[in-house]
C-alpha cells in the first residue's frame, strides 16, 4: 500500500468514526462493519478496532466468526499500534487497545468451554457449601481442590471459579 492509498484510507476511516461518534446513528450491516474492522486492522489502528467492536455490540449487532477472524489479525504482540485515527475521550479509564483485543479474542475462544464447564456448577457449589473454609483460599489452590473432589478437570474448575467470583459466591 503506497502512502497516498494509506492516507486516503485513514481519512475515510476517520470520517466514518467521526460520524459514529457524533450522531451515534449509522446503519451498517455486519459485513460493512467487518470491512471497517479489516481496514482498521490493516492500518494497525487498534483503538479504532475496539471502538468499532464496542459500537457494534452497543447497538445489538452480534459479531460473527468473520468479525473475530479479522480482529484476531491484530492479536499479535509484535505488531506496532498506530494512533492516526483520533477518537474522542470520554473520561472513562479503559484497557489499552492491544490488551482489549487480547481479551476479546480470549473471550471468544473460550466461551464454549466456559459454558460447557458450567454443567458442574451445582456440584461445585454443594462441595463448597459443605467446605466453607475453602471459599477463602487462593484460587489456584481452590482450583486443585475442586478438581480433585468434584472429579472435573483443572480447566473446568478454573471456569467455574470465574463464574463463582462473578456471581459473588466466593
Amino acid at each position: 500500500m503506497n502512502l497516498f492509498d494509506k492516507t486516503k484510507k485513514l481519512n475515510k476511516l476517520q470520517e466514518i468514526i467521526d460520524t459514529m461518534e457524533s450522531t451515534k446513528m449509522i446503519t451498517l450491516d455486519i459485513n460493512e462493519f467487518n470491512t471497517l474492522l479489516n481496514e482498521a486492522i490493516l492500518l494497525h489502528e487498534y483503538a479504532c478496532v475496539v471502538f468499532i467492536y464496542d459500537y457494534m455490540n452497543n447497538r445489538g449487532i452480534k459479531p460473527n466468526n468473520e468479525t473475530y477472524k479479522i480482529i484476531e489479525k491484530g492479536h499479535d504482540k509484535k505488531l506496532v499500534e498506530h494512533t492516526n485515527i483520533k477518537l474522542k475521550e470520554d473520561g472513562i479509564k479503559k484497557l489499552p487497545p492491544k490488551r482489549r483485543i487480547h481479551k476479546i479474542i480470549k473471550g471468544h475462544n473460550y466461551s464454549d468451554q466456559y459454558q460447557s464447564a458450567l454443567k458442574y456448577l451445582d456440584i461445585v457449589k454443594k462441595f463448597l457449601n459443605n467446605n466453607e473454609e475453602l471459599k477463602k483460599i487462593h484460587k489456584d489452590k481452590l482450583c486443585k481442590e475442586i478438581s480433585k473432589n468434584c472429579n472435573i478437570t483443572i480447566r473446568e474448575s478454573k471456569y467455574i471459579i470465574t463464574n463463582l467470583k462473578r456471581t459473588k459466591f466466593i
